[in-house]
């Protein structure tokens, strides 16, 4: 008779493991399903979090372009009165 010794703690850390019997604890150990719905529960709110954080960044920098270019503008409009 041989000895097996638990599984790492570490392993409740990860993404759901695939269908038994291919490499998976039993479904209803209770770490494990703890693990496994706060990964649920978590994961889209970090994907919002990234996503609105796109967002934000790509906003302010449309609107630093839009600057730019008005600052831009308004040089050309200052150089011409200047110049005549």
């Amino acid at each position: 008779m041989s000895w097996y010794p638990p599984p790492p703690k570490w392993y409740y850390a990860y993404p759901p493991a695939p269908i038994p019997p291919y490499g998976c604890y039993p479904f209803y150990d209770p770490e494990y399903l703890t693990a496994v719905m706060t990964q649920y529960m978590i994961y889209p709110y970090y994907y919002m979090l990234t996503i609105e954080i796109y967002r934000t960044m790509l906003d302010t920098w449309r609107k630093t372009m839009e600057t730019f270019i008005k600052s831009l503008e308004q040089y050309k409009t200052y150089t011409k009165t200047s110049e005549s």
